[in-house]
This record gives C-alpha cells, structure tokens and sequence, in this order.
C-alpha cells in the first residue's frame, strides 16, 4: 500500500535528481547510459545501478521503482563524489590554452557546462589618436565578463579575452579551498546551508550561487568574495 505520508515528507526535489546527475556522468564518461535493474520485495523495491564493468553495483531501496531508483542513483553519485571521480570542466577541455582557448570555450559550450559565448568589439582611440580595439566575452545570464583595452587587431584580441574567460570558468577555486580545509562537500553544504548536489554543481561550474551564499562560502573559507570568484583588476582591464 502506497504510503502518503513517506511521500509528502520524502519528495524529491530537482536539485536533487541523482537519476539524471548519472545519466548526465555516464554519457560524458562512457557514451552510454546506466543500467537500472528492480526486484520487488516485501516491503518495496530494490533497484541496483551498473554503471560500468570498472563499478560494482550500487543498491537503493524504496518504496516505489522511482525512489528506489533515485536512491541507487545517489549512493552512485555519493561514491563518485567522495572518490573525486566527478568529471569538471577541466576534465573535459584540459587547462586553459591561449591558442585553443576559442575551441576550448566553445567545446564546453556544446558540452551544456556554460551557456554559448558572444563577443562584442569596440572601436577607440589612444592619446595620440591611433585606433584601438576593446573586445569583451560575455556568457549568457552571467553577470560578469572579461575584456582587453589596447589592441590594434581583433583577433589576438579575441583569443586572449577568451582565454581570460575560461580561465574563469574553469575556476577551482572552490575544490582548492575545500582540500586545503580537509572537508567534504557534504560539510560545506551544511555550513552554507545549502544541498551536497548543489554545492557540487558550485565546483563544476555548473551553477552560480546567489549573493546569500556567496558571502556564506567566502565567511566559511575566510576569504573575500574577491579572491572566491577569482576577480582581480587585472583581469577586468588592461591600460
């Protein structure tokens, strides 16, 4: 019999869709997706997740398929998490390169990790009225952007800004942070009030945090918010 009440105090919520934070992990790793197999049981179902031959398989139980399913998805996902097995954007594209930096930014792009880049160029002059290029990369729905004053010529202009952005988006700055605490991302969750899935997606550039948590993780790791999103003068301009 279906129990209502385990339901209303048990609902998943969308942060927390292991099921498809695992399908997501699997067609980027393997280019397939993960195998769920059910036995029906007494009080339930139990469902165990193949991922690949190099995994054992991982159990969750419930009441239902579809929370026994999501259960055998987040033990995967809290594996994968505790033995830093998630992939980054890093992982995807290697370390930011000046001369593949365009590709680089658009490979993850086509890969869903940031939404598509644009550029917009300006025209300008210096003192002694010779013509300058101002080029900024923006992303998106991020606030935030990067540009280059000086130049004579747009397309080293171009790389260059793009190399600075994904510099950024690539960030570890998080993961770094947390290592150098010696704390998992289920503790900095808790500290910051907000779901281990989400802070995970926080370090896999793969979700901005509001303003509120923002200042909670720069309070946490004793930083300034600053040093936290990697801004510096430097990378906003250059005269």
């Amino acid at each position: 019999m279906l129990d209502i009440e385990h339901y209303l105090e048990k609902g998943f919520s969308d942060d927390e869709n292991y099921v498809d934070l695992i399908q997501t992990w699997c067609q980027k790793r393997y280019s397939w997706i993960p195998e769920y197999d059910f036995d029906e049981m007494e009080d339930g179902w139990e469902c165990s997740l193949s991922l690949s031959d190099d995994y054992d398989d991982f159990i969750g139980r419930g009441y239902s398929k579809r929370e026994a399913r999501m259960n055998a998805a987040q033990n995967a996902y809290e594996y994968l998490e505790e033995n830093d097995e998630l992939l980054l954007p890093i992982d995807e594209v290697g370390e930011p390169d000046i001369d593949r930096a365009i590709n680089q930014l658009h490979e993850l792009y086509q890969k869903g990790y940031i939404d598509e880049p644009y550029y917009e160029f300006y025209e300008d002059h210096d003192e002694n009225g010779n013509p300058t290029w101002l080029c900024e990369c923006h992303l998106k729905n991020r606030d935030c952007y990067y540009h280059i004053l000086k130049s004579k010529a747009k397309n080293p202009l171009h790389i260059v800004c793009c190399a600075m952005f994904l510099s950024g988006v690539i960030e570890m700055k998080l993961r770094e942070l947390r290592e150098q605490k010696g704390v998992t991302q289920k503790e900095v969750a808790t500290a910051v009030g907000c779901t281990a899935t989400v802070y995970s997606r926080y370090e896999r550039e793969e979700r901005e945090p509001d303003i509120s948590t923002l200042c909670s993780l720069a309070d946490y790791f004793e930083v300034s918010i600053d040093s936290l999103i990697g801004y510096s003068n430097k990378q906003k301009s250059e005269s």
